[in-house]
């Protein structure tokens, strides 16, 4: 078990009395006792009693406070093994609302028990909620700087529970429309070949937009227009004789 672990008093069995005692020493006298199913302290070592066989561990507790016995005032009491438990529970962060002092016991009767204090805003530590006397029993943030208690006690009302954000779902992917063919795919259509007037003016479109098609359609039929021409024009312009007719000779 490890040292500054919370411990709680057990259910008590039908033949026990409901009340748990707490001793001065391994096996000796009894100076508190305590009802079933509260927090008595914080584990703080263990020793073992008795024979060979028959031997007892007794669970060192560092009380949340002090118990007083024929005007002795005891910190830390020896209880049984099998009386007590590791408690644990579902801590909250908390904050100061407020610069807040922190006390080795639940009193603010004097400043003899301050170990500390936490400036506003700062995270003061993680509690399961235990309190006495209204001070919230908590587990240091930065036990170095609190005279070296992992555990202290700070006024309830001057904290503020942190709310742990709720991570965010992720949202599982469902598939969707291809937004074009796969390679693989043997429906994909590839585009066409340049070869023909209809085929450019298409593709023209896709790559140029309306407008852009447009100045393509009337550069190529310029362009055809004005091979036409040249075609027509050739033909019409006579080729000079290159000899005479029926056998004549060209005359010097």
């Amino acid at each position: 078990m490890q040292t500054g672990q919370i411990l709680r008093t057990r259910t008590a069995g039908a033949n026990d009395t409901g009340q748990w005692k707490a001793f001065d020493k391994p096996g000796g006298v009894a100076v508190a006792a305590f009802n079933q199913q509260v927090t008595v302290g914080t584990y703080a070592g263990e020793e073992k009693t008795g024979v060979i066989g028959f031997r007892t561990t007794f669970y060192k507790i560092r009380l949340l406070e002090a118990v007083t016995y024929k005007g002795k005032s005891y910190p830390y009491v020896y209880m049984e093994e099998a009386k007590v438990f590791a408690y644990t529970a579902t801590s909250k962060t908390y904050k100061a609302s407020t610069t807040v002092n922190v006390r080795s016991t639940p009193s603010s009767a004097s400043l003899s028990n301050k170990i500390g204090s936490v400036a506003k805003g700062a995270v003061a530590g993680t509690s399961d909620g235990t309190e006495k006397n209204g001070f919230l029993y908590v587990k240091l943030a930065n036990p170095s700087a609190m005279k070296g208690y992992t555990y202290g006690f700070i006024a309830k009302t001057l904290l503020t529970a942190v709310a742990t954000p709720t991570p965010a779902t992720p949202t599982p992917s469902t598939g969707g429309t291809p937004t074009g063919p796969t390679t693989n795919d043997p429906d994909s259509v590839e585009e066409p070949a340049v070869t023909t007037g209809e085929q450019v003016t298409g593709f023209g479109e896709r790559l140029l937009g309306e407008k852009g098609a447009k100045v393509a359609r009337y550069a190529l039929l310029a362009g055809l227009s004005v091979l036409i021409g040249f075609v027509v024009w050739s033909l019409a312009i006579p080729q000079p004789a290159v000899g005479g007719t029926n056998g004549s000779k060209i005359k010097k």
